[in-house]
């Protein structure tokens, strides 16, 4: 039998995280300090990646009921079928005990994951996001009883919105324009694990119930940013429903899956051992039914070749409905080898290279009316750096004391050479600091790393020269650094260690160095910082996006972002209405072709230095523009806004 021994109150996801956004309401006073990020670079890094020739789905311009969506059938954007509009993130990160496991979130951000506005100083509640639905068959009679319902959460895993923002609803119909239905201003909610907010609205005016009726969100704050949040699930319409109709017969996982080591989400291959595996792994699961469900639950290990390497561990079990029992936490054992020896842990083989794999968690209740958000997966890699992040950043973090000392923990199982530290530092532009920060350059600190004494950091072992925050993205004539990645600072001498060391950095400036802070792995206590003579522990749940790397020069070099022998692709402006300048840097000769969203060729050509790309008689729309440049093949993508 599967275990699901109990349930609870709050997760302990959210009992940690809580904490955490105490003291995140301080004021910037504090010496150790988490910000809002500036961008949004899992949607950069998307748009960046996305295959030219990918086809868009073709969707009806009016869809019938049922309108049932909780955001868990697409990625990045909102499902074409439902929605016209794509400017709200789709993301498993940012709600704070959803209903189910994805939310759509409003903020300050363009559909790119760039901010609307860096220039304006003033930080007045302007609209931002738009989440408007297609047109829908609605031409019933009142007695039908119609009703929209959907959940709202404010802040979530994220920036609370203030009192002046708000989230609204409108509706329009073929024979009345939009309407305000419904709003609500920005609030600090409690501390309770169920805040997300259900509203429940009939549709009982006539002029509403037509044929090519719509409904949207929108939410108002500053556009100067990947602040003010607001977090949107299940939305859901029909006929034939009453105000008390508010369950839903759906058993759901609600938060990404665990990692199946016990501190790390990545390691390097030859640090791995047996010990590092977990004791027992965590899934939290919620029934939305109003009774008891008969669940079945899965999981499956698969190499980097997609091989199945354990037998499919199943078991049966019942779960609680939430709104009596909260949450059912599933708590396994490290996985089984097989079932004929259920006590013999699962381990990951010896390696004997960089390799990885991926876990597949499934759940399975009869009836469920939504099966995608039954399934979650998780990759594990062993490839040449540590790591406790998930790769994903809700939050910046720093220090606004010069000379303050950033800490963090690591173990080798055997000794190693570290050559490089990869940093994920989070863009902010100055007009989101008041009065406005220092520029980056002059933000300079010095990669450090200590010995360990008694569990806090020692002696320094290395020091770096000085340097400053350095950013991957993709160029922009109006934003500048949007796109970022981690950066690897390739270490001037490469530095034998062994046991426990502390990797970091001193600083040379009172202003934040703003690295990336991920909320979903809780590694505070490896992190220490020291800005008073004294090493103290963070205050803050979560973890530092720090990597240290190791092993041979070839490997650092391989696995390094560094690109710092191909050419510079600037596109600008965009996104814009045409025509957009191209330029390539080392005037190289470039050939280019651009295709529209269904893959067709729209335009070619072939360039030294720069060229303006004719987009008239085109339709406003995405486009995709690949190229090579000498040696080097690029792609990149172009939003045409007239």
């Amino acid at each position: 039998m599967i275990r699901f021994p109990k349930t609870r109150k709050t997760p302990d996801l959210a009992s940690l995280l809580f904490l955490g956004f105490l003291f995140f309401s301080l004021p910037f006073s504090a010496q150790e300090v988490l910000r809002p990020l500036g961008s949004n670079d899992v949607i950069k890094s998307w748009l960046e990646n996305l295959n030219p020739y990918t086809r868009m789905p073709v969707t009806p311009d009016t869809i019938p009921l049922p309108f049932r969506d909780d955001f868990s059938k697409t990625n990045i954007y909102p499902d074409a079928y439902f929605w016209i509009d794509s400017t709200v993130y789709v993301n498993r990160h940012m709600g704070r005990a959803p209903i189910t496991l994805v939310v759509a979130t409003f903020d300050g951000l363009s559909k790119t994951g760039a901010p609307y506005d860096t220039v304006t100083t003033v930080f007045s509640s302007l609209p931002c996001d738009t989440l408007t639905s297609k047109k829908i068959y609605l031409s019933f009679p009142v007695s039908d009883s119609i009703y929209l319902s959907f959940f709202y959460q404010p802040r979530g895993f994220g920036d609370l919105p203030e009192p002046g923002d708000s989230l609204i609803l409108q509706f329009r119909s073929p024979v009345k324009p939009w309407t305000r239905i419904w709003s609500k201003a920005g609030f600090a909610p409690g501390g309770s694990d169920t805040s997300f907010f259900r509203v429940m609205i009939p549709i009982k005016d006539t002029s509403w119930l037509k044929n090519g009726f719509q409904f949207r969100f929108i939410n108002y704050g500053s556009r100067q940013g990947n602040v003010d949040h607001w977090h949107l699930d299940y939305v859901y319409l029909n006929r034939l429903r009453s105000v008390s109709d508010t369950i839903m017969d759906d058993v759901a996982f609600v938060y990404t899956p665990p990692s199946f080591l016990s501190k790390y989400t990545a390691m390097p291959w030859n640090q791995y051992n047996a010990s590092e595996m977990a004791g027992v792994f965590k899934n939290y699961i919620r029934n939305n039914f109003n009774t008891l469900k008969n669940t079945t639950y899965e999981y499956r290990i698969f190499d980097q070749n997609s091989v199945q390497v354990n037998t499919t561990y199943t078991g049966t079990g019942n779960i609680d409905p939430f709104r009596t029992s909260n949450y059912t936490v599933c708590t396994q054992p490290t996985p089984c080898l097989n079932l004929n020896q259920p006590t013999v842990n699962y381990s990951f083989p010896n390696f004997s290279n960089n390799t990885y794999y991926t876990i597949q968690h499934v759940i399975s209740a009869n009836p469920d009316i939504n099966r995608q958000n039954d399934t979650l997966r998780f990759t594990h890699r062993f490839a040449n750096y540590y790591a406790y992040d998930d790769g994903t950043a809700e939050l910046a973090y720093g220090l606004n004391v010069i000379g303050g000392k950033l800490a963090y923990k690591f173990t080798l199982n055997v000794p190693d050479t570290i050559r490089a530290v990869d940093m994920y530092f989070n863009w902010v532009p100055n007009g989101l600091s008041n009065p406005p920060v220092n520029s980056v350059t002059q933000r300079s600190f010095r990669i450090t790393i200590w010995s360990d004494m008694g569990g806090v950091p020692g002696a320094i072992i290395f020091q770096d020269s000085i340097t400053t925050p350095n950013y991957h993205f993709e160029k922009h004539n109006d934003w500048g650094n949007l796109m970022n990645q981690f950066y690897r600072y390739h270490l001037t001498s490469p530095v034998l260690l062994s046991g426990t060391f502390y990797v970091g950095w001193v600083q040379y400036t009172k202003d934040l160095l703003n690295v990336g802070f991920d909320l979903s792995r809780n590694s505070s206590s490896k992190v220490f910082y020291n800005t008073s003579g004294s090493w103290q522990n963070s205050i803050f749940s979560g973890s530092l996006m720090i990597r240290p790397v190791f092993g041979t020069p070839a490997e650092a070099l391989a696995h390094s972002d560094e690109t710092n022998e191909t050419p510079d692709i600037i596109l600008y402006p965009n996104p814009g209405p045409g025509p957009a300048t191209l330029s390539v840097s080392g005037g190289q000769t470039t050939n280019y072709n651009v295709f529209n969203s269904a893959g067709v060729l729209v335009r070619t050509g072939k360039f030294s230095g720069s060229e303006n790309i004719d987009f008239s008689n085109l339709p406003e729309g995405l486009y995709f523009i690949s190229g090579i440049s000498g040696s080097y093949s690029w792609n990149r993508k172009f939003i045409l806004i007239r």
